[in-house]
């Protein structure tokens, strides 16, 4: 068994710039009207959403695998590149540094304007190769990056626990948000950190305000113990209720790579989060109605996570929580085709099982070795501050490796809705029959990179061979009609600027 991603080369260090830019955890003070506030992902404050499109694989400058983010902004508002050393954006472009692999949206420094969090987990740190950091990139009314200078974090910054070490990938999953009161969270995966002498445990940094801590499976109070390749830490997401820690590589008794999934909330325990419990296939006597399947080698469950917090039907304030195993096998034979799981956790510590999907599922019909289902998971509410229906809530899944007719991993996406628990409720998107998306290409991976929001589903394209990559969005009634309307973003088009190698890798 391998470990669950590979090592890209690269080469580069953090500058003395960047280092300049180093200031205070917590958010800064900004004129309150300066932007206005409301919309998501609205970097420019001018209350129409916009779109950071990240190609971590981008030449910049000749400087290769540099990376790029493109910044699409609503309301006709054009767009620009976003690289390093451009704007308020610290350092230069360095060789696999693959700026825009990671990010998500918040707002920092409570002005209005929504501000971007983009994990480095390939940069290089007092020479170190690959430690990592993060840069918080500031929106402003003119433009993202364009205004206060970005921060930069990793695990020199005060505060923060452990020290910068090669292959640390500092940065390697990030997440965000606001609390109810405005103040900014934020979640950091350092799956490559070594706990002593076990390599590559996982770690995580977590900042709330000014309030930071760090854990790992071997801190008071979270239970397992550190294991080689556990990866704790590879993918994080984080709710004004809850924050679930992806640590794919943990083993299951004799079971390595079977995976698993930590739950904290935001209160402080002592010195960090309060851990409230774990998710994973063998976890019947704690999970109300036990869970379905069990933990296998290679299952790498906790690869990919969601989570959202809803009103149920009665009005109950809970969270929803997706977990990818894409490497489920199948008892007939198939491997590496996928599961997906989804549980609901109620404020009194209840979790029980919502809704489950792998390729023997009936109704599915799509069993194929290396389909990967749930490489990539998100769940949307699209009603929010509605109590949920059965179809308000949808739960999106890639399966990146799917062939379609003859093309050996085209890919897919599934879009279901997990309240009604059947998976023949769902809509079906391999590109084929959709002529915005192109046809299915060998090799394009669809399915490994997607957003969603209460209004729209965005699907990207990044790895068709020989191509830059696209964006396509459609709305949820336009998508459900059965004769969708596709907006597309598309290098060298419409005012997109020219060039790339994997538009639309990432997505914020």
């Amino acid at each position: 068994m391998t470990p669950p991603i590979p090592r890209p080369l690269r080469t580069g260090a953090l500058t003395a710039a960047m280092v300049m830019a180093l200031v205070g955890l917590g958010a800064s003070s900004a004129q309150a009207d300066t932007c206005q506030a409301g919309a998501e992902s609205d970097f420019n404050g001018d209350g129409t959403a916009d779109l950071a499109i990240g190609d971590p694989d981008a030449d910049v400058g000749g400087v290769e695998r540099a990376g790029r983010i493109t910044v699409a902004y609503g309301g006709g508002g054009g767009a620009h590149l976003l690289e390093r050393g451009s704007g308020s954006v610290p350092g230069s472009p360095g060789q696999g540094d693959r700026f825009g692999e990671a990010m998500d949206t918040f707002d920092h420094d409570g002005d209005g304007c929504t501000d971007l969090i983009v994990g480095l987990p390939y940069e290089d740190v007092n020479g170190l190769e690959e430690a990592g950091a993060a840069l918080i990139v500031y929106g402003s009314p003119t433009g993202l990056g364009e205004g206060a200078a970005a921060q930069v974090w990793d695990q020199d910054t005060a505060g923060f626990g452990g020290s910068p070490e090669a292959d640390d990938w500092f940065g390697h999953a990030v997440a965000a948000g606001n609390m109810p009161d405005g103040e900014p969270y934020a979640v950091i995966g350092i799956p490559g950190e070594s706990i002593g002498d076990v390599k590559d445990a996982g770690y995580i940094q977590y900042v709330r305000g000014d309030y930071t801590a760090n854990f790992h499976q071997d801190t008071d109070g979270v239970p397992g113990a550190t294991e080689t390749n556990d990866r704790y830490g590879f993918d994080v997401v984080v709710t004004d209720t809850l924050m679930v820690i992806g640590s794919p590589g943990e083993a299951s008794g004799p079971q390595t790579f079977a995976g698993h999934v930590h739950l904290f909330n935001h209160e402080q325990a002592d010195t960090m989060p309060d851990f409230v419990g774990s998710l994973n296939q063998d976890l019947d006597s704690s999970v109300s109605g036990g869970v379905t399947d069990v933990a296998e080698v290679g299952d790498r469950t906790g690869t990919s996570v969601h989570a959202i917090d809803y009103l149920t039907a009665d009005g109950s304030t809970e969270t929803m929580i997706a977990i990818g195993s894409p490497g489920e096998d199948l008892g007939t034979g198939e491997t590496d085709t996928g599961a997906v799981h989804v549980f609901s956790s109620q404020a009194n510590g209840t979790r029980s099982e919502l809704f489950f999907a792998d390729r023997d599922t009936g109704g599915m019909d799509l069993a194929q070795s290396s389909d990967f289902l749930g490489q990539h998971v998100r769940l949307v509410d699209t009603t929010p501050g509605q109590n949920a229906t059965t179809t308000s809530i949808k739960l999106i899944v890639g399966t990146p490796g799917h062939t379609v007719g003859q093309d050996r991993a085209a890919g897919m996406v599934q879009v279901f809705h997990p309240l009604t628990g059947a998976v023949t409720d769902r809509v079906d998107l391999d590109r084929s029959g959709h002529a915005a998306l192109g046809a299915p290409v060998a090799g394009g991976h669809f399915g490994m990179s997607f957003r969603a929001t209460a209004d729209d589903l965005y699907l990207a394209t990044p790895f068709d061979p020989d191509d830059p990559g696209a964006v396509h969005a459609v709305s949820w009634t336009d998508l459900e009609s059965g004769t969708p309307t596709w907006n597309s973003w598309i290098p060298g088009q419409n005012g997109i600027p020219a060039g790339g190698t994997a538009f639309g890798a990432a997505l914020g």
